[in-house]
């Protein structure tokens, strides 16, 4: 049987592991050798029967203990001890066929001992031959060594792969249960959050006549109300409002610290200074431009610069806030430099000025924007004419905000009439903007505050 087809057995490596093989008895030139791996079926040669030093059953005290460990029965086990000191473990399916095939290799071993005692080479050609054999008996064992170590290693790395796939499902199993657990919070709390927020507006309400952040409480209550704690309910605090317009003071919260963070501004600037044209932007812009009004203030974005001398470059241009003032900035060669947007008289696109027409390519005019002040014209080349089109609206828009130039409605008595921006029609906008901020198809009635009059919406 061992010479026709092999015995399944499984070879038991150092490391622990093991593999399955076939135990065969192979016959080349007329010597014998035991091969276990399909190299050594396709060249004959594994190792040599008279390079076996003992069979026994079970597993040897000389083997490694990772081959003990790799073995499932020790019954089940038998040892090949090799020249020079060299212990293969097989096991078998039983430890009935361990033990025939122990008896069967040792029988032959002897036998082949037996027969090269009695050869009568001559000495010359008998030491080259045992020399021959040597060197390919350490071959072998040295390929069984290396091959024992790359079924480790493939193994080794299906172990990884596999323990990044079960982390990877753990960690999405945990994110859908928070993702669950917060809907199913919201959901309980989602009526007794909307009270809680109509009593804090209520309250900024009452008091937005007499003190400046009540007022802007009350205006932006969907932006400010609890921004901490989205989902779960807890009573916010009444802000003790002190009933006075002067600047609210400049204690940040850790939200607006972390919202400055971002921005570009002098050290002077204060949260609420950036709030405002946050708030007075997301007003005047559809959604792509408050987008890239946003993306402009927190990290900014390459464009081409055509400058006064020399070859264009790509700069880092951003939106950065200036003693209450937007600029338009970029990292020049001696630190940032900027053009204020409340000077630039016009906006145009082609080749219209000289830096442009000097360096600028007729075929790419689409993709031109220039921005022109009294003392200089700012040219920039963007990668595409959409791109192009998409800064000059949003630029547009903040020139024309920063120098008061914006379209105000027709508010009619109630509100302010187009024209210039005075204080008064300040004042009026405002008393408009607290009365819009309420349902206005829902009934309104007067209510006295500490002797003062104040409108609220009833319910």
């Amino acid at each position: 049987l061992l010479l026709r087809q092999g015995v399944g057995t499984r070879c038991c490596h150092g490391d622990g592991n093991s593999s399955r093989c076939i135990l065969r008895i192979l016959h080349s030139q007329g010597d014998f050798h035991i091969g276990w791996r399909e190299a050594h079926y396709a060249s004959g040669m594994g190792v040599g029967m008279a390079f076996v030093a003992d069979v026994s059953h079970g597993v040897a005290p000389g083997a490694s203990a990772g081959a003990g460990r790799a073995a499932r029965e020790q019954s089940h086990c038998f040892s090949i001890a090799v020249k020079p000191s060299t212990v293969l473990v097989f096991e078998a399916e039983d430890e009935e066929t361990a033990v025939a095939l122990v008896a069967c290799i040792k029988k032959l071993a002897l036998e082949v001992k037996r027969k090269r005692e009695k050869s009568q080479a001559p000495a010359t050609l008998a030491q080259a031959m045992s020399q021959l054999d040597m060197v390919l008996h350490e071959t072998v064992l040295k390929e069984e060594e290396l091959l024992q170590f790359r079924i480790f290693l493939s193994r080794q790395e299906g172990a990884v792969v596999l323990s990044q796939l079960l982390q990877r499902a753990q960690r999405r199993r945990v994110r859908n249960a928070a993702d669950c657990w917060i809907r199913h919070v919201r959901e309980r709390n989602r009526d007794r959050q909307d009270s809680d927020k109509r009593r804090w507006r209520l309250h900024a309400l009452c008091n937005a006549d007499r003190d400046l952040q009540a007022w802007y409480h009350a205006v932006f209550t969907n932006e400010v109300y609890r921004l901490r704690g989205p989902f779960w309910f807890r009573e916010a605090v009444l802000v003790q409002y002190r009933l006075q317009y002067d600047p609210v003071d400049s204690h940040l919260t850790p939200l607006e610290e972390a919202a400055l963070a971002n921005v570009l501004c002098t050290p002077d600037t204060t949260y609420g200074d950036v709030a405002g044209h946050m708030f007075v932007a997301q007003s005047l812009l559809d959604e792509e431009g408050y987008k890239l009004f946003q993306m402009l203030a927190s990290q900014g974005s390459t464009i081409t610069k055509h400058p006064r001398t020399g070859r264009p470059a790509k700069k880092p241009f951003r939106l950065s806030f200036v003693e209450g003032s937007i600029y338009l900035t970029w990292k020049g060669r001696f630190g940032n430099q900027g053009v204020a947007l409340e000077e630039v008289q016009s906006l145009s696109t082609g080749l219209e000025t000289d830096v442009l027409r000097r360096t600028g390519k007729q075929r790419k005019s689409d993709m031109y924007l220039s921005l022109v002040t009294p003392e200089r014209s700012l040219d920039l080349h963007f990668d595409s004419a959409d791109e192009r089109q998409q800064w000059q609206g949003l630029l547009e828009t903040l020139v024309r905000k920063e120098q008061n130039r914006l379209d105000l409605p027709a508010l009619g008595a109630d509100g302010v009439d187009e024209g210039t921006f005075t204080e008064e029609n300040e004042r009026r906008l405002a008393r408009f903007l607290l009365r819009k901020v309420e349902d206005p198809n829902a009934p309104t009635t007067t209510t006295t505050t500490q002797d003062h009059q104040v409108p609220y919406t009833v319910g």
